[in-house]
């Protein structure tokens, strides 16, 4: 991974919301530890070290160690951390962490990443405990304030979060999917991927948002749905897989597009999701 350094974490306020915000979480996403594997290991009367899982082909384990004093090991894949480094860096990508580590964040870049993805904000810190319990969906509202004011498309990548929020019946109308947006759950223990990578880079192509052109470019974005156009740029060699997907969906009608796809279907087929009509 490279090594170039700049300000690790910056202030919100500096991002002005004109480009693709990339909320971003890092257990689960870009650490793969197997944190449920070391417990049963743990509770079966193993070492401290023994219990520890092995690190996964290509994956790399670094200890990282917080300005609190709190202690951690974490798998990160460089490949993944290289990819994501070069999108962010090479695209109008507001990088904005959204993780229980909150401000810790700073540690598991600078001693994890060796400085890679620096450059970020912290979108907010987990909430206290009110009742013994943290508020739920904490994210997706720290998501929707950010978006109430700046009306940014957006990437979210989480493990966990999003699964909780579809449990709600009011998730499809969160005001947060009325503007173009991309979210990823990936599994805990594979976390996020080169081919998601591109996959963010296939949508940051589809809206023309590039270094130096805030904005949505060429008002391609539709309303109602992705377009052809759209779809094509974000698939890329996975377009005739979405085409058997789909098969059997009810598509949208655009006035102005003609025939769309759902916005939450298209994102059903890039978390791997069976089709829903």
């Amino acid at each position: 991974m490279n090594s170039t350094r700049k300000e690790t974490l910056r202030p919100a306020g500096v991002f002005p919301g004109t480009g693709i915000l990339l909320a971003l979480d890092v257990d689960g996403v870009l650490n793969t530890i197997d944190i449920d594997q070391w417990e049963r290991n743990r509770r079966s009367g193993q070492t401290l070290q023994k219990a520890m899982p092995p690190v996964a082909d290509g994956f790399t384990r670094r200890h990282v160690r917080t300005a609190h004093g709190d202690k951690y090991w974490v798998d990160i894949d460089p490949k993944v951390i290289d990819a994501l480094d070069a999108f962010i860096t090479s695209n109008n990508i507001e990088l904005g962490w959204l993780t229980t580590w909150g401000p810790n964040v700073r540690a598991f870049i600078e001693q994890a990443l060796n400085g890679m993805l620096s450059g970020g904000f912290v979108l907010t810190k987990k909430p206290s405990r009110s009742r013994g319990a943290v508020p739920a969906e904490w994210k997706r509202a720290a998501l929707r304030a950010r978006l109430e004011s700046t009306g940014q498309p957006w990437i979210w990548v989480d493990d966990e979060e999003i699964a909780i929020g579809r449990t709600s019946l009011n998730f499809s109308d969160d005001p947060i999917f009325a503007v173009p947006h991309l979210m990823f759950e990936p599994a805990p223990t594979v976390g996020l991927t080169v081919d998601d990578v591109a996959a963010m880079e296939r949508f940051a192509a589809s809206l023309c948002v590039n270094v130096g052109k805030p904005g949505l470019g060429n008002g391609e974005v539709c309303r109602f749905g992705a377009t052809s156009t759209e779809i094509q740029a974000l698939l890329g060699e996975r377009l005739p897989a979405f085409h058997v997907w789909r098969r059997e969906l009810t598509m949208g009608v655009c006035p102005e597009h003609g025939p769309v796809v759902y916005r939450s279907d298209l994102e059903r087929f890039l978390a791997g999701r069976p089709v829903l009509d």
